[in-house]
């Protein structure tokens, strides 16, 4: 429920374009309906319009309904130089936000995007898609709870890279950043497991610990 106040009518396209770009999954038209509290019946119309204009010739991007719900996915005359351009992202070193978030999921999976926003003080939405574009890391089902947001974790692929068979044999972290990636969610906030006599915040100062343990200790790590 986004508020008590009605939302214009000429607002509604704006605000589902919002919620298809923040998703990280097709959003069903059941969903979209329950959040802007309206009828299925007019985000169908509203859709259709949407549709329309997003599938012209002209825009790069276009409006997707599914089995699993609707997105947003590149246009099919875009695809050579998406390729293109996957093929020199694919090359270029993981920046900081990466690694830290990679770290976050690869000790801590499965786990959300808010447990990893929440210890990294910041949105990790972008860094989260660049992974996901390298095939580092994949969804690996879904957490209760409302709106049973997909869970995180690491892929073959990330193993291959850190020459491991299981992430199991991560190297073990220092026990005060083990402790940070141990917290678990409680009424909206972050409780440790193993020491609830530390206070911790949500900017978690130690991470880039997490970073440099996770990274100079796999001499076999080649992301660029």
């Amino acid at each position: 429920m986004i508020s008590t106040e009605k939302h214009d009518e000429n607002n509604y396209p704006a605000l589902i374009e919002a919620i298809l770009f923040v998703a990280e999954e097709p959003i069903t038209i059941l969903n979209l309906a329950k959040v802007l509290e309206i009828k299925p019946s007019q985000i169908n119309k509203i859709l259709d319009i949407m549709i329309e204009d997003y599938n012209s010739e002209k825009k790069g991007i276009n409006l997707q309904i599914g089995p699993d719900g609707v997105q947003f996915v590149t246009s099919p005359n875009t695809a050579s130089i998406i390729e293109y351009f996957l093929g020199l992202e694919a090359n270029r070193r993981l920046s900081t936000a990466a690694l830290e978030t990679l770290a976050i999921i690869a000790y801590r999976q499965p786990v959300t995007r808010h447990i990893i926003d929440t210890i990294r003080g910041v949105d990790s939405g972008g860094a989260i898609a660049t992974l996901r574009n390298r095939n580092l890391i994949e969804i690996k089902g879904r957490a209760p709870g409302p709106g049973r947001p997909a869970l995180f974790a690491t892929t073959q692929r990330f193993l291959e890279h850190f020459g491991l068979t299981n992430p199991n044999e991560l190297p073990a972290l220092p026990q005060t950043v083990e402790n940070v990636l141990k917290e678990s969610e409680s009424q909206g906030t972050l409780e440790l497991i193993k020491d609830d006599s530390i206070e911790i915040s949500s900017n978690v100062s130690d991470l880039s610990e997490v970073v440099e343990s996770f990274v100079t200790t796999q001499p076999k790590v080649n992301l660029d």
